[in-house]
């Protein structure tokens, strides 16, 4: 998130961000309802566990909004191509992250 020492923009900027979790949320819910292809190969089966499962499901989000930004509707590959430019190839990076470790 960027940084500012302004307050209105720095409410603005974080607003923007709480909207974008709260998306990813929905997401990784619906990703898990569904079980998607796309999701589960390389994340595996949602856990039972209501922890873990919570964990999973942050992680599917995180994929399924990268998915959902880029259009990217393919059902049997999570990914599609790294989009054009430094802000594409970061966003992919941290959505691939966030699929294969978690969040940090």
């Amino acid at each position: 998130m960027p940084r500012t020492s302004d307050p209105v923009w720095r409410r603005h900027v974080e607003g923007l961000a709480e909207v974008a979790d709260q998306r990813a949320r929905e997401l990784g819910s619906e990703v898990a309802q569904a079980l998607s292809r796309w999701a589960r190969e390389p994340l595996g089966e949602p856990p039972e566990e209501p922890v873990e499962r919570l964990a999973w499901e942050e992680r599917a989000g995180r994929v399924a909004a990268y998915r959902e930004m880029t259009g990217h509707e393919d059902e049997a590959v999570a990914f599609g191509p790294a989009a054009e430019g430094g802000k594409g190839r970061a966003s992919r990076g941290l959505a691939l992250g966030m699929a294969r470790r978690g969040p940090s």
